[in-house]
């Protein structure tokens, strides 16, 4: 191979070059992905959990929901929360609390 000497109008030309080859890539793989990422997923079984799993995630949320209430009802009787606005706790407290896995299939 021949050795280059140093030019730097050739390195400008191969790093726009390499730039926009790189972006082409991208666009192109968004391009593709993007509309098959859901059939992918679904053919793959990433929407799907086992029953086990489900039950699972359902005895936890159960148990988050009974153990924040004792913490809720603790918390209303300590005076240092005196000020709280509970019923504004209660409902937020109450609306974090959501099953990830609702809707997903049982395999």
């Amino acid at each position: 191979a021949e050795y280059m000497g140093y030019n730097e109008s050739y390195e400008k030309e191969r790093r726009t070059e390499v730039l926009i080859l790189t972006s082409g890539i991208v666009f192109i793989t968004l391009i593709f992905n993007a509309p098959t990422a859901k059939f992918v997923v679904a053919f793959l079984g990433f929407n799907s959990k086992e029953n086990n799993r489900l039950q699972q995630m359902e005895m936890a949320m159960r148990r988050l929901r009974v153990e924040g209430g004792k913490r809720l009802r603790a918390a209303k009787v300590d005076e240092r929360f005196a000020g709280a606005d509970w019923g504004l706790v209660e409902s937020s407290f109450l609306t974090s609390l959501k099953d990830p896995f609702r809707g997903i299939k049982v395999v």
